[in-house]
C-alpha cells in the first residue's frame, strides 16, 4: 500500500478549471412587453424591438469588426434605457473601487446579448 503524503499548496495558487464553482447562468423570460434578463442578482427588460435600430446596429457592428469597444456604454444604455441602466451600473460596481471595470461591464453585455440575441 502507498503512504498518504501531506501536501501544501502555496498560497495564491491556481485551482484546476474543473473544480471551479459553476458561473450563474443568466435567466430570460418573456413578459408583455419585451424580454426580463435576470444576471447578477437584477433583472432588466428589454423591448421587442430594441434591434429596430439601425445607429445601434451600427454601433455593434463597430465593436464586432473594428473592436471600438469604446461604443459599448453607449449601447448597452440604448439597449436598457436611462434608468436601467443606472441599476445595471450600480450593480456592477466594485464596492471597494466605486468603479464598474470595463471587463465585467463587458462580460455582462455578452451575457446580454446572448440570451436575448443568441442567434446574431
Amino acid at each position: 500500500m502507498s503512504e498518504s503524503k501531506d501536501v501544501t499548496v502555496p498560497k495564491g495558487a491556481k485551482k484546476p478549471a474543473d473544480r471551479k464553482p459553476k458561473a450563474e447562468k443568466p435567466a430570460v423570460e418573456t413578459v408583455d412587453d419585451g424580454l426580463r434578463f435576470t444576471h447578477k442578482g437584477f433583472s432588466v427588460t428589454v423591448a421587442n424591438d430594441v434591434f429596430d435600430d439601425f445607429e445601434l446596429l451600427r454601433d455593434i457592428g463597430a465593436i464586432d469588426h473594428k473592436g471600438q469597444l469604446s461604443r459599448a456604454p453607449g449601447i448597452l444604455e440604448r439597449v436598457l434605457g436611462d434608468s436601467q441602466f443606472d441599476l445595471v451600473m450600480d450593480g456592477l460596481r466594485d464596492p471597494e473601487t466605486g468603479r464598474v471595470t470595463h471587463q465585467v461591464a463587458l462580460d455582462y453585455i455578452q451575457a446580454l446579448f446572448e440570451a436575448i440575441a443568441p442567434n446574431s
